[in-house]
């Protein structure tokens, strides 16, 4: 059968959209696949699964070294300054104790709750701001915005595990292990965020590649779908994080007495061990889930 079948015949287009239009849409997404695909050769696809390997170890490497480097400079630079730390935090504290003092308790709190007020009042306002922008958006730009969001909350909750924290992307080793290697080093730990994290990165830069190999005159919708997964790669990658230091955390259980413990593990270890690798973990994936700007 030729690689250029037509996709139609097998796809019913009605299950997929609920609009003639969307039919119409779908349909010529397929056919641009049709006319893609079989105009690359072995090489074009050695080329791009390569190029996508590559880069997407590259940035997950880069972007862990990013991190290092900032949290060395800050460390360094607190070292540096923690006379003058010091010497500001006692000066605040004096200046904060003689106000008191000077004013009288009630008048001095009632004045620092006045101040939280209107910080809260300029953050509501700033944010209804930021409300009215998003409502003088474009329509084409409003729907990029929602996406992105909305990609960003599934990757969230697919690796945390939906909103009780349970299943997601470390509770995998149940599906490959079974229930006796539940909590397994490789998927309870950074392990398996850095392995999603190059799969996402991976996954972005394959859809980039192939889209640069559709035809010229292919349907606009493949412009706004790899506009949308270039863009919210950042965006997705702090939620993956997030999502894996969350569960990691809510299984640490850190103000309980016990735990279900680390699985496969060579020792014997008490079970402060294994609350603290976990913890441990989590923090390190919120350390993780941090970008530039």
């Amino acid at each position: 059968m030729s690689r250029t079948h037509d996709l139609n015949e097998e796809i019913d287009v009605n299950t997929i959209a609920v609009s003639e239009k969307g039919n119409k849409v779908f349909v010529e997404i397929i056919k641009d696949l049709e006319t893609a695909i079989p105009n690359m050769s072995l090489n074009d696809w050695k080329d791009i699964l390569l190029h996508a390997t590559f880069e997407s170890f590259n940035e997950t490497l880069t972007h862990k070294e990013e991190i290092g480097q900032n949290i060395w400079e800050g460390v360094r630079s607190i070292y540096d300054n923690k006379e003058k730390i010091v010497s500001d935090l006692c000066d605040s504290t004096m200046a904060l104790i003689d106000k008191y003092y000077a004013k009288g308790f009630t008048n001095a709190l009632s004045e620092d709750f006045e101040t939280v007020k209107q910080y809260a009042e300029n953050s509501k306002d700033d944010a209804m701001k930021k409300l009215e922008g998003f409502y003088n958006l474009s329509r084409e730009e409003k729907i990029e915005i929602l996406a992105i969001v909305v990609l960003t909350l599934l990757v969230f909750f697919a690796s945390a595990g939906g909103l009780d924290l349970e299943g997601g992307m470390p509770d995998l080793d149940i599906t490959f292990l079974g229930i006796g290697g539940h909590r397994n080093i490789f998927f309870h730990s950074i392990i398996i965020g850095l392995g999603f994290e190059f799969l996402l990165r991976f996954v972005t830069h394959l859809i980039n590649a192939c889209y640069k190999h559709l035809p010229e005159s292919h349907n606009k919708t493949w412009d706004v779908i790899n506009n949308i997964i270039t863009k919210s790669e950042k965006y997705s990658v702090m939620a993956l994080w997030v999502g894996v230091g969350a569960h990691l955390l809510k299984d640490a259980k850190v103000f309980d007495g016990r735990i279900k413990p680390y699985a496969g593990l060579p020792g014997s270890h008490p079970m402060g061990f294994h609350k603290v690798l976990l913890a441990s973990n989590a923090f390190a994936s919120a350390i993780f889930s941090w970008h530039k700007q």
